[in-house]
């Protein structure tokens, strides 16, 4: 069955009855007028139609395309809308689940298999929101630095150096477990910056690569020192 498009039928009658008239008036001195008035008057009337016909229809393509623009702007406002409140959940997802990670780590119950499952299943669902919004080698950028900021949480081992260093021996300090959370620090603020920028250019269709700021990175060292931080050798 063929769907007949309503709007190429006005314009196809349109068409013809600005040629047809267009014809009578080309042809009118060869047509049986009463009087040379009368055919002046009514090349006249015709014309004064066929004009009004080509005004209407050059209003009618502007005002549709004028429509067609303001639908098309509306439109990428509306995804652009939900693609921000979309990256905004899922940092704001990752930031809770690190800060609970952590917080576990340093209470010593960091095995606990039921939240930690729970946890990896609310940012996977995180991750399916990302993926309605990006292409692919964006949407596989963002998952490396993810993976990134827990495989150097893995690598550090927290938990068990806080449990050996804070629990066992009933100290209160650990200068391990301290540069250990600087380390960990430096990473995720590395990481979180880099995914911040590939979210940025997404979002406002920017082209520039993330390149690391050793100003930025300094500031970022500074800033752990001042929260009491160190950068010191890891023990083996």
């Amino acid at each position: 069955m063929f769907f007949i498009n309503r709007s190429a039928i006005s314009w196809s009658v349109i068409l013809i009855m600005v040629m047809l008239l267009s014809l009578v008036i080309v042809y009118a001195d060869s047509l049986s007028i009463p009087s040379e008035k009368t055919s002046d008057g009514v090349v006249a009337i015709l014309s004064a139609f066929v004009g009004m016909l080509i005004t209407i229809a050059v209003t009618a393509i502007l005002l549709n395309r004028q429509t067609e623009v303001e639908s098309s702007k509306e439109r990428h406002m509306r995804q652009f809308e939900k693609k921000q409140e979309t990256y905004y959940a899922f940092l704001e997802e990752l930031g809770n689940i690190i800060a609970t990670m952590l917080q576990r780590s340093l209470r010593g119950n960091d095995k606990k298999a039921y939240e930690n499952v729970t946890s990896l299943s609310s940012l996977i669902f995180q991750f399916g929101y990302l993926r309605m919004h990006m292409e692919d080698e964006t949407f596989l950028n963002v998952m490396a630095c993810v993976s990134n900021i827990f495989n150097k949480y893995r690598e550090l081992k927290i938990r068990d150096v806080y449990q050996s260093e804070i629990l066992q021996s009933g100290h209160q300090r650990s200068v391990e477990v301290n540069n250990r959370l600087f380390c960990f620090s430096v990473v995720l603020s590395e990481e979180l910056f880099h995914i911040s920028s590939i979210l940025n250019n997404d979002m406002y269709q920017g082209k520039s690569e993330f390149e690391s700021n050793n100003k930025i990175e300094n500031e970022i060292h500074r800033l752990l020192n001042s929260c009491g931080l160190k950068n010191m050798n890891l023990k083996q």
